[in-house]
């Protein structure tokens, strides 16, 4: 690969196999939380001793290649979110499929929106995701200075009942703790406003967004 090839001879790392692996296990994470902690535990469980800070090392050298992307978990306390486990995304989903077992459309979507909230993003603004005790999250906070602008929930499919609710649910629990009110869900072909427990929801296709 490519990119394994640019990091071990950019920043002369000794330990290849580790970094392989590393890459791997985050491009079949991409669009989840990634824990170094569970990272380093899986390492261990192989008898592959490593340190934390090398593998936090290694993870900001792929993200200082731009081949990841991590994004924090909220939280109105700024080392609360530099302490919080990290999503990540790919730069380009195509890597996706090099380890690809299913078609994860829905996370392949959810990496093409955060592109895309990369290129819209301005100065001073900030993407992170919100997930509560109950572990309902919504995909994107995007936050301008000290105020909360949009949240993003992105969701392939939103025809079954059980998806939808589940889906709206943590949008609106967000909305009334962060004191926000544009509350948007992406679809891929889904386009409507619904109001839910007072909050205005609108849905609208990844295409249309896109073109917005």
């Amino acid at each position: 690969m490519v990119i394994l090839k640019d990091v071990v001879e950019r920043y002369n790392i000794k330990n290849t196999k580790v970094v392989r692996w590393l890459i791997k296990a985050v491009i079949t994470s991409f669009s989840k939380e990634f824990s170094v902690h569970k990272v380093y535990l899986t390492l261990k469980s192989q008898n592959i001793t490593l340190s934390k800070n090398t593998l936090y090392t290694y993870l900001s050298i792929l993200e200082d290649v731009f081949f990841i992307f991590l994004v924090p978990k909220f939280s109105f306390s700024e080392r609360k979110q530099d302490l919080s486990i990290n999503k990540i995304y790919l730069c380009n989903c195509s890597f996706s499929k090099i380890f690809e077992s299913s078609s994860n459309t829905g996370k392949k979507i959810e990496n093409v929106v955060f592109l895309e909230l990369m290129r819209r993003k301005k100065i001073l603004t900030d993407i992170s995701y919100w997930k509560n005790k109950e572990q309902q999250e919504v995909d994107f906070v995007v936050k301008t200075s000290q105020k909360i602008d949009k949240l993003i929930q992105v969701c392939y499919d939103i025809e079954d009942t059980e998806t939808k609710k589940r889906e709206i649910t943590a949008p609106i629990k967000a909305g009334k703790e962060l004191k926000c009110n544009n509350l948007l869900v992406i679809t891929w072909d889904y386009e409507a406003e619904e109001v839910v427990e007072e909050k205005k929801i609108k849905f609208i296709p990844l295409w249309k967004w896109l073109l917005t």
